[in-house]
This record gives C-alpha cells, sequence and structure tokens, in this order.
C-alpha cells in the first residue's frame, strides 16, 4: 500500500473526499491508482499523526472518494528533537540532510547561515522545494513525525530546547538520555565551528555540551545525517 500524507483533512462527510492536488496527480500519474485499490492517509491532529486505511471507491480529476477501514493514532512522541544545521556550501546537500533527517524521525529542522557559511541567502522558490521533500520523505518512510522546518537569520534567533548538544570531534558519546530526551543538536558549516559562533552561543545558551558523533570527522552532511539517525535510534527501537 502507498501511504499518502495530507496536510489538512475534513472529516464532515463520508466517504472520505480527498481533493489534494499533489496527492491527486501522484495517485493518477505515478502510482496509476484504480478502483478497490487499499491506500494509507494521514495528517495531523491534536491528538498526534491519524493514519486511515482507505478503499479507493473512485477517481475523477478533481477528488478521489475512499472508504475508510481502519483509523488509527500513531505515536509522536520524538518531536523534541531539533536538528540545528549551518546554511551549506551548496543547496543540494541542505536537501540530503532535510530529507535523511526527516525519515530518521528528527522532529524539528533549523537551517541557518553560520560565520563559515558559503551560502547566506534564502530562496523562496528552494525553500518551498525543501517542504515538498519533507512531505515526499515522510511518505516514502511511512513516517508519523512530520518535522517542522524552519529557517533564522542568525544561531541567536534560533529557539533552544532542552539538552543543548554541540556535535565536535573529542567530544563526549551520545547518551541514551539524549536520545530520550529533548535537545537540540548543532551541526557546524565546512571547516569546523568558528569562534565567532561560539561567542554568538554563549550568549543565548547558558551550558552548551559538546558530544561526539562519530571517531573521524564527519562532513557536514554526514554528521547531519548521523545526529538525525542517532538521535532517533532510541525512538524507532521502541
Amino acid at each position: 500500500m502507498q501511504l499518502y500524507h495530507l496536510w489538512s483533512i475534513h472529516l464532515t462527510n463520508w466517504p472520505l473526499r480527498i481533493q489534494d492536488d499533489r496527492v491527486l496527480h501522484h495517485m493518477k500519474r505515478v502510482m496509476r491508482n484504480r478502483p478497490w485499490d487499499r491506500v494509507v492517509f494521514q495528517c495531523a491532529s491534536e491528538w498526534g499523526v491519524v493514519r486511515y486505511t482507505c478503499v479507493l471507491h473512485w477517481r475523477d480529476q478533481d477528488a478521489v472518494l475512499v472508504d475508510v477501514e481502519d483509523q488509527c493514532v500513531m505515536s509522536s512522541w520524538w518531536y523534541h528533537h531539533h536538528l540545528v544545521v549551518a546554511m551549506a556550501n551548496k543547496r543540494d546537500k541542505i536537501e540530503l540532510i532535510v530529507q535523511k533527517a526527516t525519515e530518521c524521525g528528527v522532529g524539528q529542522i533549523t537551517i541557518v547561515p553560520m560565520h563559515r557559511s558559503v551560502i547566506r541567502q534564502y530562496n523562496a522558490h528552494k525553500w518551498s522545494r525543501l517542504q515538498a521533500i519533507v512531505t515526499e520523505a515522510v511518505e516514502q518512510s511511512w513516517g508519523s513525525c512530520v518535522p517542522m522546518l524552519s529557517r533564522c537569520d542568525t544561531l541567536h534567533d534560533v529557539s533552544y530546547g532542552g539538552s543543548v548538544l554541540l556535535a565536535q570531534l573529542g567530544g563526549t558519546p551520545l547518551s541514551h538520555d539524549h536520545r530520550n530526551a529533548q535537545c537540540t543538536m548543532i551541526i557546524w558549516p565546512e571547516w569546523w565551528i568558528d569562534q565567532y559562533d561560539l561567542d554568538l552561543l554563549d550568549t543565548c545558551v547558558s551550558d552548551i555540551q559538546t558530544i561526539s558523533l562519530w571517531s573521524t570527522v564527519l562532513r557536514m552532511e554526514t554528521a547531519a545525517i548521523v545526529a538525525g539517525w542517532r538521535m532517533g535510534q532510541e525512538c524507532n527501537s521502541v
């Protein structure tokens, strides 16, 4: 079965009527769904992410009508994992980081230019693409955690929550306590984090813990992916 993520869903009428243009295009052009195919729709609600197992009843150009067989609420309690990533020197690196962090179940991803970032300006078109990548990664991985994607101009504008961890070679290993608790993981830009950024962090956060992700020096995009995996490892093993 294919999972489709919807940003909103209306439950006033039954059978369920789906009118999301992106989903309709994917069902028609990519998956080539037919009547009586079984699909899963999910949407965030105040109770968590709700999944609806459905049977496709009919489809036209403007909507699909489905019969709901079952519904369940998926736990999303790892939303307290926040990944703060420096603006990369190539935009495709950020796309890779966002995709893989979403697959790993990171709850929030913030992109911020740091002192050594080569690219410092946000592009509206590219940002829309990142939002689409998040949705596609959730559907591909059947994830019940849809990360909040945000951007800040400086480290001072970032909302830090829980333990603030700075990934740096030679730090202490990431512990199970960090993975189970609210934490913010900061990934440096290429060529290490600059003293300017460290001084700025000291004005924002009272206590920063330096942790080690690996025994070798990782590229920025590799470090971000490993961080997402390490933070979500304990949650996904439950």
